[in-house]
């Protein structure tokens, strides 16, 4: 093997280079690329009676041939020459194994004047050779001085390390965070030091707003790796909450609510609502006066706001204006909800029979998600990437087991076999060499099939509902193509009051319609429940019950609130 530098004209591309078709503007670009910054990647040829021929680095040779002709140089070029073909093949199919590695700060200064050319992202990580991903996290690194991307290139310091010195406001805050870097201080310990740890992730922050944030003095610092930002300067945010909160009141007062209830820093919000009862319908203008609204900070401070709330002591009046169920009464000797034993109105749905749903939702999505392995991998990468914090439970990451086989058969969903089994033993036991060998024989669609697969059995409840939610909608998942409900698997384990409201929700019924007397005198929960069943499986009955077309859309995509 010998380096000569031979002129670009004497040049040919080597038959046995693998691309022998490349598009005008693709060589286009990478011809401005190499005239910006010179050639960083050798040229490799392999010697004939005919010349030399390139086998690995074609497309860069007919972008300097196109520089060449130009008049904007180029003209001779180094180029790594052997005359044995079998080196030639390997040097050929392996290029991309063989590129020289550019350091970071190469690769920061690369992208940096391709970006200032006018080039896209895209296009520079064409050129590049490189993710548009690792283009945005170089680009983003680009304003930072010398001393870090020398610290950089020296691993010294890593890529999260040079992320987090971003934020460094001042250039004695960043040589600070630099050394704190150097001496082994992790990125995200880094981090609360340079940006400190009231981030646009706190229900305050949210609560009071940014601009509002701006105008009492507080300084933004963004994040250019994450749509967070970060609250540095002598700012009270506990006192823009409570101004906020005052603000609050007021509005609520003028939109006509009788009352309004603040809870912060709580830890479960229906201990924080004890007392409250949450009404059956949407509460009618003229009588907001009787229900309020309340303010809610849970243990994440993320902030929520519920309206339309019955106290206790306003429950008689509510009840006379229709506002809630007859079933709300609280008993005169005590004071307590009807029909519950304590003060706090019974959750809709018991502890199980939200698990089995929500573990049916799952399944749901599991069916639906063998056929979406695009999106499987797009969860797969969020539950590894920064966007997810850690042990956040959303994906619980294994190949031997399936998370969501079902504790009981009854749950009422009706789903593939395959989304139900066991998952399966390795076919060639511990030998995982041959086991890979193996698989890797597969089609490629199946590899990706596997792959919707495993994610799918490693989904938990544990990301929360919100996500849970998420997840279905990207997965288009309609949970009711895969569960109805019936009296064994809900009707018949829910409260005759909860079927009460539902029906009257259902079909828009209000006191003194026929069909809510009639529902009522079905004396028994089991009764009831078979009614409901009915309703739910034989549009027959949608005559007799007057159901609307409006209304039979609506049983048909009903599913329950598992937030209640």
């Amino acid at each position: 093997m010998t380096i000569e530098t031979l002129p670009v004209s004497e040049l040919t591309v080597s038959g046995i280079n693998p691309r022998q078709t490349v598009s005008d503007d693709y060589i286009a670009t990478l011809a401005a690329s190499i005239s910006e910054i010179g050639l960083i990647q050798p040229l490799a040829g392999f010697k004939t009676e005919k010349g030399v021929e390139i086998v690995a680095g074609g497309c860069r040779l007919r972008a300097l041939k196109k520089l060449a002709e130009s008049g904007d140089g180029f003209a001779e070029v180094e180029v790594q020459i052997t005359d044995d073909e079998p080196t030639a093949r390997l040097w050929s199919s392996a290029e991309n194994e063989v590129r020289r590695a550019l350091r970071p700060g190469a690769t920061i200064a690369s992208c940096r004047n391709l970006r200032a050319r006018g080039d896209d992202v895209p296009t520079i990580a064409r050129v590049m050779g490189m993710t548009t991903a690792a283009v945005y996290r170089a680009l983003a690194l680009a304003d930072l001085p010398d001393s870090v991307i020398d610290a950089l290139d020296e691993e010294q310091i890593s890529w999260d390390h040079a992320k987090v010195l971003t934020l460094a406001q001042t250039p004695e805050q960043l040589e600070e965070g630099l050394e704190l870097a150097k001496g082994g201080t992790a990125p995200w310990t880094l981090k609360s030091t340079l940006a400190g740890r009231v981030s646009s992730n706190d229900g305050r922050v949210q609560f009071v707003g940014e601009e509002r944030l701006k105008e009492a003095g507080a300084v933004i610092i963004r994040d250019l790796f994450d749509d967070l930002f970060y609250v540095q300067g002598a700012v009270d945010l506990d006192a823009l909450v409570d101004e906020k909160i005052e603000q609050w009141r007021k509005e609520a007062e003028a939109e006509g609510f009788g009352w309004t209830q603040v809870f912060k820093d709580t830890m479960g919000r229906y201990d924080a609502v004890s007392g409250f009862i949450e009404p059956g319908e949407k509460v009618d203008p003229q009588h907001k006066g009787l229900t309020g609204k309340i303010l809610y900070f849970n243990y994440s401070r993320d902030v929520e706001e519920i309206e339309g709330l019955v106290r206790p002591k306003d429950a008689d009046a509510a009840i006379e204006a229709g506002i809630i169920p007859e079933s709300f009464r609280p008993a005169p000797s005590t004071g307590k909800t009807a029909g519950t034993g304590s003060d706090t109105p019974k959750p809709d749905l018991s502890a199980k029979l939200r698990d089995d749903l929500v573990q049916g939702r799952i399944l749901s999505i599991m069916a639906v998600l063998k056929e979406r392995p695009e999106l499987a991998i797009d969860m797969l990468a969020f539950q590894l990437s920064d966007s997810c914090p850690r042990y956040s439970g959303f994906l619980s990451i294994s190949a031997e087991e399936n998370n969501n086989l079902p504790s009981t058969e009854d749950n009422g969903f009706t789903l593939p076999a395959d989304i139900l089994a066991p998952s399966p033993i390795p076919e060639h036991g511990k030998d995982l060499a041959r086991s890979f060998a193996a698989y890797m024989q597969k089609d490629r669609e199946k590899r990706l099939e596997d792959l919707a697969m495993a994610v799918a059995r490693a989904l938990t409840p544990a990301g929360g509902l919100p996500l849970l939610q998420k997840v279905e909608k990207e997965a288009d998942v309609r949970s009711r193509d895969f569960w109805t409900p019936t009296a064994e698997n809900f009707f018949g384990r829910v409260r005759a009051d909860y079927l009460e409201r539902l029906y009257k929700k259902l079909l828009g019924l209000r006191e003194g319609d026929d069909r809510l007397d009639q529902f009522r005198k079905l004396k028994t929960l089991k009764n009831k429940a078979a009614f409901m069943e009915t309703l739910f499986w034989d549009h027959s009955i949608d005559s007799q019950l007057r159901v609307t077309k409006e209304q039979r859309e609506a049983i048909n995509d009903w599913m329950p609130d598992l937030k209640k």
